[in-house]
């Protein structure tokens, strides 16, 4: 299992980009947490393209996806998520 870094913005005109429930679904699919706003950390033992192309499929072309498998070392302050499940999973 790795952790994925996943950033969005939907700024898509069609009906997917308008709800982000398509989106939010899909990624509840797996372990997540919510970390800022656009921004979640994902645990899958997908890698990085996969991910990104199961979570592309749920937008719209002009939204903007990043899919980033984490580093080693990380640090935050202030996360909506609990701490205890970013120190268990990053």
């Amino acid at each position: 299992m790795s952790a994925f870094l996943v950033t969005y913005d939907l700024v898509g005109t069609d009906a997917v980009s308008a709800n982000y429930k398509h989106l939010i679904d899909e990624i509840k699919r797996t372990a997540w947490a919510h970390v800022q706003e656009s921004v979640l950390i994902v645990v899958s033992n997908e890698s990085a393209k996969e991910l990104f192309d199961r979570l592309w499929s749920h937008m719209h072309h002009r939204d903007r996806l990043l899919v980033l498998r984490s580093g080693r070392e990380s640090a935050w302050d202030n996360a909506m998520c609990d701490d205890g499940w970013l120190k268990a999973n990053l």
